[in-house]
């Protein structure tokens, strides 16, 4: 009987040990996973930031080339009706200067 006491006492001891042992391991594994999850969230944010930054850029370069076109038109439009109505008087030819001018003025901005 004292045999199977002292059995049974090694084997608890050693179940200690190993439920001590576990813990240990998990509270390491926890505070070292601690920092990890949050240089995730950060690349995540920063990640978020660059796609947004990018997005971003991309529909102000579709907004500047659609204002571009939209102004080439219409200033083609103005062109061709000046001439076409206006038939070669002097109030024409000062109209299409000026269109002129801003259409070169749009595109060196662009």
């Amino acid at each position: 009987m004292m045999r199977i006491g002292m059995i049974i006492a090694f084997r608890e001891q050693q179940i200690l040990r190993m439920i001590k042992a576990v813990a240990t391991i998990s509270i390491t594994i926890t505070n070292v996973r601690q920092p990890r999850q949050e240089e995730q969230q950060q690349q995540q944010m920063i990640i978020i930031i660059i796609i947004i930054i990018i997005v971003v850029e991309v529909l102000v370069e579709v907004v500047v080339v659609v204002v571009v076109v939209v102004v080439v038109v219409v200033v083609v439009v103005v062109v061709v009706v000046v001439v076409v109505v206006g038939g070669g008087g002097g109030g024409g030819v000062i109209i299409v200067v000026v269109v002129v001018v801003v259409v070169v003025v749009v595109v060196v901005v662009w």
